[in-house]
């Protein structure tokens, strides 16, 4: 896996009055496929893995997560997921859902 792009990032201009969305995107390649990934300062042990939307269960999931937590720290991470249309957190031993486990 390999960081091609790191760029800090400042919404609070375009966010509702009193938020601040501030933190971290970084776009890092696995073989052909691109993946986008977001923290925000507020939240700096989480990984948001933003696309793709399918990346949960790929053959790269674990490794991704993997090197999110050597290069970066990061203890928590979020997927997208169908069942509540947002990112939802994983447990890092099934690497499934944890909020969705038992639905």
């Amino acid at each position: 896996m390999q960081v091609i792009k790191e760029l800090r990032f400042d919404d609070s201009d375009v966010a509702p009055e009193g938020v601040c969305y501030i933190g971290v995107d970084r776009q890092i390649i696995e073989s052909d496929v691109e993946l986008y990934i977001r923290s925000y300062d507020d939240e700096p042990n989480t990984a948001i893995i933003m696309e793709p939307e399918r990346a949960l269960g790929s053959a790269y999931s674990k490794a991704l997560v993997k090197f999110l937590k050597t290069e970066y720290n990061f203890v928590r991470f979020q997927f997208p997921c169908d069942v509540t249309g947002g990112f939802e957190e994983i447990d890092l031993e099934s690497m499934q859902f944890i909020a969705t486990k038992h639905v």
